[in-house]
């Protein structure tokens, strides 16, 4: 009876363990989409899955690897009253790159995620 109350103890802490290790190795950035077309020539106007073909060749042609792609919509009702192209839309786009690339992505003008 004991051993089973070890085996299911070492299994949780193993489970505990991995998932740690898998959030340290993610490399998260962001950028703030603005109402001008952002450095992959999308904007407000585009949707997400235009917006991420065009990220995924942007970087492609920088040689730089997307791991994943995801979109957040950040304001409350469109609260957002600024139209110069400097203001943001409310949407948050969210990347994931390997951490030979972290580097790149920051001079490009994303910010860092930390967790």
């Amino acid at each position: 009876m004991n051993t089973t109350y070890i085996v299911k103890f070492l299994l949780i802490l193993l489970i505990s363990i991995s998932s740690c290790d898998k959030e340290e190795d993610q490399n998260l950035y962001y950028w703030d989409q603005t109402k001008c077309s952002d450095p992959w020539n999308t904007g407000q106007n585009d949707n997400n899955t235009e917006t991420t073909i065009a990220l995924r060749q942007y970087f492609e042609n920088l040689n730089i690897t997307l791991l994943e792609i995801s979109f957040e919509n950040l304001s409350q009702n469109n609260e957002n009253s600024c139209d110069a192209c400097n203001c943001t839309t409310g949407i948050r786009i969210t990347i994931d790159v390997p951490e030979n690339d972290s580097q790149k992505v920051l001079n490009l003008g994303f910010k860092k995620i930390f967790k």
